[in-house]
């Protein structure tokens, strides 16, 4: 593989796409990272989604970038994917590693629902706001929402 540089990143992809993955980088979403023989691969978090990226690099300003972001299928440019995972090759593991999931601590919740929650629920727009309670007294129930809202950060 070409020596790859955060420049050579820069001037490969536009502004917008080097922005956009130093922030998904930051943001700690690049899953995998791993230097190829002729380039780098991996892997980026997108909501629910995993987007598996891989880039070749002919010369230091001719990277063939293949990612399943619209941006990337639709032009074939350098996308922000590409750049959060050949970013995260140029940084130290601990950077762009994810956080340490801590065990959950419970809370008591109490949820707070609208004054029309059945006109809500019946056309399925019903939304719903936790607030933690002043009460010493935490029932299984808060044990399980303190779990999964730890789970899913």
């Amino acid at each position: 593989m070409i020596g790859l540089t955060e420049s050579i990143l820069r001037h490969a992809a536009t502004w917008q796409a080097f922005k956009e993955g130093k922030s998904l980088l930051e943001s700690r979403l690049v899953a995998t990272a791993e230097a190829t023989e002729a380039g780098w691969q991996g892997s980026v978090r997108s909501g629910s989604r995993l987007l598996k990226i891989s880039v070749v690099m002919k010369s230091a300003t001719n990277l063939e970038t293949r990612c399943a972001c619209p941006d990337n299928q639709r032009t074939g440019s350098v996308c922000c994917h590409a750049v959060a995972t050949g970013l995260a090759l140029l940084t130290p593991k601990t950077a762009h590693a994810p956080p340490p999931v801590a065990a959950p601590k419970p809370a008591a919740w109490q949820i707070l629902l609208p004054l029309n929650w059945r006109d809500a629920l019946t056309r399925g727009k019903l939304a719903a706001t936790l607030a933690l309670t002043g009460d010493e007294e935490i029932s299984p129930a808060d044990d399980r929402l303190s779990a999964w809202l730890t789970k899913e950060k």
